[in-house]
């Protein structure tokens, strides 16, 4: 089960374990970077982990998930010159 919610500032999407063994992702994406995080319960205090990359590592990351064993270089349109 997962969320959007579209801000000004940008999107964030919470993705939820419909099993409850783990706790949500936050996925939160702006103009200038991609936010991943997961609050993990240590004792009494929520102590969030954070992933920060670019938009593009990002689409990296999905288009990789396209792919067999191997490295590859992504080019986007406007990356073009």
């Amino acid at each position: 089960m997962f969320w959007n919610e579209f801000e000004f500032e940008g999107t964030r999407t919470v993705v939820m374990d419909e099993t409850g063994e783990h706790e949500d992702i936050e996925l939160m994406i702006d103009d200038d970077a991609v936010y991943i995080r997961q609050f993990n319960t240590v004792g009494k205090v929520d102590i969030p982990d954070l992933i920060m990359m670019t938009p593009k590592m990002f689409k990296d990351m999905i288009e990789a998930l396209n792919y067999p064993e191997g490295m590859y270089k992504t080019v986007y349109k406007r990356d073009e010159v």
